[in-house]
C-alpha cells in the first residue's frame, strides 16, 4: 500500500550504513532507471515505479556527480502520477519537476488541470561556508532556498559529493559548519581567538617601467659645477620579501635596480639640450627587521640609496647610507606601502600601490604605480672652492609584479 511518507521512509535506506555499501551509480544508470519508470507508468505498473524509487533513494548517497535535472524532472513526473492515482500528495513532486523543467514531457492533462504554480518561498539566510558548493535538484544555488516539496540536495566539498533526498525538510546543519583549520602541529585553530594569526613568508618580483628625473642646484653656479636637469625613460627590476622568524617578528628585504637610458640633459651652464646614451643605474636596497601581521606590517632597518652629481660634465655616483622605516597594508586584492628615511646628508621616500590583476596556482599578478623621491647635498671636492650642491632624484613607475604568500 502506498503512503505519503514513502520517500521519507525510503530515506532511511540512505543512512551512513547504506552509504558505506555504495557501488557505482552514474548518470547512465540513473537515466536507465528513469526510462524504466516511464515504461512502468505507460503499463500502469505503479508497483514497478515504487521499486525503482526505493532503489534510487538507496543509491543516492553513491551518486558522485551533479544530478541531471532533466532526468530527475521526468522521474518526478512519474512519481506525481503514482501519487495522484493513489490519493497521495502529488503536488510536492510535480512542483519541483515543473520548476526545474517547465516543459517537461509526460504530464497528463487531467493532472495539469488541477495543478497551479505555487509562490516561491523566501531563501533561507544560511551562510554557505567557503569552499562549499550546493545544488538543489541538479541546479547550482548561491542562496539556500526553502525546501518545501520534494527535492534532491547535494553538497560538493573538497571534491567529495554528498546527496540527500528531502521532502518538506530542512538543510542539514552540518553542511554549514565552518571548516576546522589546523595549525602546523595538527591542532584546531580558533578563528575567533585573540592575537595575531600565524602568517608565512611573502615575496614579490617585479618589473619597473616609467620615467626618471634628476636635477642639480649649485650656489653659486659655475661652469665646472653647475645647475642641470636630466630626464629619461626607466626600466629595471624590483624585489621585496618578508620572512617571519619568531611570532610576528621577522626579517625584510626591499631592493630596486632601475636603469635610465637615454637621458636628456637640459638647463646646463652651456645651455641647450644634450642626449646621453650611457645608462644611469641608481639603486636602492634596504633590509632589517619586520613586524608581520596577516594584513599589516612595519619595517625598521637600513640600507643605501644612490644619487649622482655632475662635475665638469662628468656624472659621479654617490652611495648614501639610509635608515628605513615603512608601513604596509595588504589584502587578497591590493597592496599599499609607504616608506622613507632621513639623515643630515640625504633623504628618501617612496609610495607603492598595486592591485591584483589575476591569480593562478597561488601566484598573484599585481600592477600599480610606484613613486620615489630622494635628495642629497654635496660639497665640491675641487680645492679652493667647496661649493655646496643639492641634487634631487624622482621617479614615476608602473610596477608589474608576481607575488606569492599573500593571505
Amino acid at each position: 500500500m502506498w503512503c505519503r511518507s514513502l520517500v521519507l521512509g525510503c530515506a532511511l535506506l540512505a543512512s551512513p550504513v547504506a552509504a558505506a555499501q555504495c557501488v557505482s551509480f552514474d548518470e547512465g544508470e540513473f537515466r536507465t532507471m528513469v526510462e524504466s519508470s516511464q515504461k512502468a507508468i505507460d503499463q500502469d505498473d505503479a508497483y514497478k515505479h515504487k521499486q525503482l524509487m526505493v532503489e534510487f533513494v538507496r543509491m543516492l548517497p553513491c551518486l558522485e556527480m551533479q544530478l541531471p535535472k532533466d532526468a530527475w524532472a521526468q522521474f518526478l513526473v512519474s512519481e506525481s502520477i503514482v501519487r495522484f492515482t493513489t490519493d497521495q500528495d502529488w503536488r510536492a513532486a510535480l512542483d519541483t519537476a515543473l520548476e526545474i523543467w517547465p516543459d517537461v514531457p509526460g504530464v497528463p492533462a487531467f493532472i495539469l488541470e488541477e495543478w497551479g504554480p505555487k509562490a516561491p518561498g523566501p531563501p533561507r539566510t544560511l551562510d554557505i561556508p567557503e569552499g562549499t558548493t550546493l545544488f538543489v535538484d541538479g541546479v547550482l544555488v548561491e542562496e539556500t532556498p526553502e525546501l518545501s516539496g520534494l527535492h534532491v540536495i547535494q553538497r560538493l566539498l573538497d571534491g567529495e559529493w554528498e546527496s540527500r533526498l528531502v521532502e518538506d525538510g530542512e538543510w542539514p546543519s552540518d553542511w554549514f559548519e565552518a571548516l576546522v583549520v589546523l595549525d602546523k602541529d595538527g591542532n584546531p585553530i580558533d578563528p575567533s581567538r585573540d592575537g595575531p594569526r600565524e602568517v608565512g613568508p611573502r615575496a614579490a618580483l617585479g618589473v619597473l617601467i616609467g620615467v626618471g628625473h634628476e636635477s642639480q642646484v649649485v650656489e653659486p653656479s659655475g661652469t665646472y659645477l653647475g645647475n642641470g636637469r636630466t630626464t629619461g625613460p626607466v626600466g629595471g627590476l624590483a624585489f621585496w620579501g618578508e620572512i617571519p622568524v619568531v611570532s610576528v617578528v621577522g626579517l625584510f628585504a626591499d631592493a630596486k635596480l632601475p636603469v635610465q637610458v637615454p637621458s636628456i640633459l637640459s638647463g646646463t651652464e652651456q645651455g641647450g639640450l644634450d642626449v646621453d646614451l650611457m645608462p644611469a643605474i641608481l639603486a636602492d636596497a634596504y633590509g632589517g627587521f619586520a613586524m608581520v601581521l596577516p594584513q599589516f606590517g612595519v619595517h625598521l632597518g637600513g640600507g643605501i640609496t644612490q644619487l649622482r652629481v655632475t662635475e665638469g660634465g662628468v656624472p659621479r655616483t654617490f652611495t648614501f647610507p639610509q635608515p628605513r622605516v615603512a608601513v604596509e597594508a595588504f589584502s587578497e586584492t591590493a597592496d599599499f606601502m609607504l616608506g622613507g628615511g632621513y639623515t643630515p646628508s640625504a633623504t628618501h621616500v617612496d609610495l607603492k600601490v598595486t592591485f591584483q590583476a589575476s591569480e593562478r596556482k597561488g601566484m598573484s599578478w599585481r600592477v600599480g604605480p610606484l613613486f620615489e623621491a630622494a635628495n642629497a647635498k654635496f660639497v665640491e671636492e675641487k680645492p679652493g672652492f667647496g661649493r655646496e650642491a643639492s641634487v634631487f632624484r624622482g621617479r614615476a613607475i608602473l610596477l608589474v609584479s608576481v607575488t606569492s604568500g599573500r593571505p
